[in-house]
């Protein structure tokens, strides 16, 4: 499982689920990425509010390729949920 600077209990039923989906679609595209990934709370934006820092890809063209599909992701589990996660390395 990743490991998250926020304990994953303090985080909401929502926040749990919304960043469950994110994880999930996350490995899809970089397996392995969410092992060592981190979740950071992001407070200047607001309560529920994260980075998702991984490591970095091997390539820049993986990176914009993970880091826009995210992207997507990510703004459909804003629109559904009002968690906001943003990917990076």
């Amino acid at each position: 499982m990743a490991r998250r600077a926020s304990h994953p209990d303090q985080l909401s039923q929502e926040a749990r689920s919304a960043l469950a989906d994110y994880l999930a679609e996350l490995e899809k595209l970089y397996p392995g990425g969410t092992k060592k990934c981190q979740i950071v709370p992001w407070p200047e934006y607001g309560e529920g509010s994260y980075l998702v820092k991984v490591p970095s890809p091997s390539t820049e063209e993986k990176w914009i390729e993970i880091s826009a599909r995210m992207a997507e992701v990510g703004a459909h589990i804003l629109v559904d949920s009002d968690q906001l996660f943003v990917l990076t390395v």
